[in-house]
This record gives structure tokens, C-alpha cells and sequence, in this order.
């Protein structure tokens, strides 16, 4: 996820791109809403910059959740179940809290241990 748009390099995409796959459709349906879904991406504009995500699941197997936030953190959570609309909401805001409940993040970076 942090390659996507070159938050680590390399970037997977070029800039115009990302910035393609992340601009609001012009359908209506999207119009005057907070968020959008994009090529790929829900986007919900934050801070000069965007929360992205995508969320999915296999009927009756698996859910999964994909963030890349405004303030440079990404997460993803596997599940190997159906999960209820309840269940990927509690997924959903339970990592929020928990990427916001620290205080102090590590200041060395450990992509350089597992390349």
C-alpha cells in the first residue's frame, strides 16, 4: 500500500495516475457526498489529502479492508469469514482507534529489515 502512490518508492503508479484512480466521478450518484469511490477506491478527502480504502469479501469465506490514510499510516486486516455489515464497520472503526490511541510511533524504519 505504501507504494502505491510513492509514499515509499518506488511508486507502483505514476502521479497522474493515481490522481485519476482517486478523482471524483462525475456521476450524480456521488455528487454532494463526503466520500466517492473512485477507480478501485473509496476516497473521503481529509486535510489536504484523502483517506483511501477498499473493502471486500468471497460469499461465505473471507472479508478484507485495505486503508491508506490522510496522515500517512496503511493498514490491511484479513479475514477468513462473511462478515455482517455490523462486523466490517466494528473491523473498520476498531483499527481507527487504534492507529489513533498511539502516542509515539517507532522513528526507524523497519522496510529496510524485509526487503
Amino acid at each position: 500500500m505504501t507504494a502505491v502512490d510513492g509514499r515509499r518508492p518506488p511508486a507502483f503508479l505514476k502521479p497522474e495516475t493515481v490522481r485519476l484512480i482517486i478523482s471524483r466521478p462525475e456521476l450524480p450518484y456521488w455528487q454532494g457526498s463526503s466520500f466517492w469511490y473512485g477507480m478501485g477506491w473509496l476516497v473521503r478527502p481529509v486535510r489536504g489529502d484523502a483517506n483511501w480504502w477498499h473493502d471486500g469479501a468471497l460469499t461465505w469465506s473471507t472479508f478484507a479492508l485495505l486503508v491508506r490514510t490522510y496522515h500517512g499510516l496503511s493498514w490491511a486486516a484479513l479475514f477468513n469469514t462473511w462478515p455482517s455489515q455490523a462486523f466490517g464497520n466494528e473491523v473498520d472503526r476498531g483499527l481507527w482507534q487504534a492507529a489513533n490511541e498511539v502516542t509515539e510511533w517507532p522513528t526507524h524504519d523497519l522496510f529496510e529489515q524485509y526487503p
